[in-house]
């Protein structure tokens, strides 16, 4: 269900239409809403029919609109509760269940009534993610796949995972249901999500699974679902492959059309793809002499950062640089839990600091004195000084949704 949320006593009319003059000390009324999937479009609509310039260009990061004093950040759904807990942000949009997974959950004032759950099946290890459970999941997957992409060829799907312990063991299942519904299975081994987003797209696959449980602890794993165009399904697409699964009813293929299965290291072909962006002006990085100290909590963050800071001329300085899923600490990079990554930037005196989860869709930044850059003041950055070039390439992946209105609790 969705929600709103507002700091007790901060007012007591409609949150949308106060300006910054209620709050005394800030510039303007700072509201943060989701920055990519139906989250997003739906946080969007609802402000921009309430008289509010939030519209963006793609990636954008953040959006003044002067005439009503309010300035809109983008962020990701995760994080919009921990930001307006802290008064970073006063106002954001995210899922309720977001909201209440948060270390710092802020208070809900209103449902918003829209969005749904972009398919994702997540649980903790001896909990309830069992080898019939992945079978099944796969299974329903592969036969949605053929409903969503009819042809005649052979489909084919692209398997990649983080350095979870329990990944190999998902892998081979997965790996071993695709073929026996009769498609190719390219395995990607270990590699960061948006890799084998890529992935998907750089093998012309039909459709791609991740095996990760993002920032999750390492008991966690989970299937992320892949169209052909490398993005998460759609709700409706999850719902059709839950449907599927409850009901059983699979088509498993002859011995004689088997898939067949075949091994692809995708990771130059990424950074190479990311080095070959216009935005990306490799000589300046490199004649800056940049030292950066990553930290890839033991995954596979360290299998494709270095090689790219390297190839851009940055000296890289790794801690917890071994990809073998024993994650050194809570794998979700809030500044809490960077504290290890502070001390390093400032023993090494380096340029940045650099953290990733376990399958690098999300990082975060430390400055060179050892505190946090938060995506707040990235967004500030960003669209003060935007890049120049080519256009934005596609809208990343779809988050699990039920919309609430946060403020702070205090």
């Amino acid at each position: 269900d969705s929600a709103a949320f507002r700091r007790p006593g901060s007012f007591s009319h409609s949150p949308f239409g106060i300006h910054h003059s209620a709050f005394g000390i800030l510039p303007m009324l700072r509201i943060a809403l989701p920055n990519k999937g139906s989250l997003s479009e739906g946080a969007v609509s609802i402000v921009s029919e309430a008289g509010y310039a939030c519209g963006r260009a793609a990636k954008e990061l953040a959006k003044l609109d002067s005439s009503n004093d309010v300035e809109f950040f983008f962020l990701r759904p995760r994080d919009i509760a921990v930001y307006v807990s802290r008064g970073v942000i006063d106002l954001g949009i995210t899922g309720r269940d977001l909201n209440e997974d948060a270390a710092e959950p802020a208070l809900e004032v209103l449902p918003l009534g829209f969005g749904r759950s972009a398919f994702r099946y997540a649980v903790p290890a001896g909990s309830g993610l069992t080898p019939f459970d992945i079978v099944k999941y796969t299974c329903a997957y592969c036969e949605m796949l053929r409903v969503r992409r009819p042809h005649q060829g052979r489909y084919k799907v692209v398997v990649g995972k983080d350095a979870r312990i329990s990944g190999k063991m998902v892998e081979e299942l997965v790996c071993g249901t695709i073929s026996a519904c009769g498609i190719d299975v390219i395995k990607a081994g270990k590699a960061s999500t948006p890799t084998t987003e890529m992935a998907v797209v750089f093998s012309g696959a039909d459709g791609g699974i991740i095996l990760t449980a993002s920032h999750n602890p390492k008991e966690w794993n989970a299937l992320k679902l892949l169209n052909e165009k490398g993005e998460f399904l759609t709700a409706e697409e999850g719902q059709a492959i839950l449907d599927c699964a409850e009901k059983g009813e699979f088509n498993f293929a002859p011995v004689d059309q088997l898939g067949k299965t075949e091994r692809r290291d995708f990771t130059p072909d990424h950074i190479a793809a990311v080095l070959a962006l216009p935005q990306v002006d490799t000589e300046a990085v490199r004649k800056a002499g940049f030292t950066v100290v990553l930290d890839a909590i033991n995954s596979v963050g360290n299998i494709i950062m270095p090689k790219l800071l390297q190839l851009m001329g940055v000296r890289c300085i790794k801690i917890n640089g071994e990809p073998n899923g024993n994650f050194a600490h809570n794998p979700e990079p809030l500044p809490k839990n960077l504290i290890g990554l502070s001390k390093a930037v400032k023993k090494y005196k380096a340029d940045l600091g650099i953290s990733v989860d376990p399958d690098v869709d999300r990082l975060a930044f430390i400055c060179e004195n050892g505190e946090p850059f938060v995506e707040v003041h990235a967004g500030q950055r960003c669209r003060l000084h935007p890049l120049t070039g080519g256009g934005a390439g596609p809208e990343g992946p779809l988050h699990r949704v039920q919309p609430v209105l946060l403020t702070r609790t205090a």
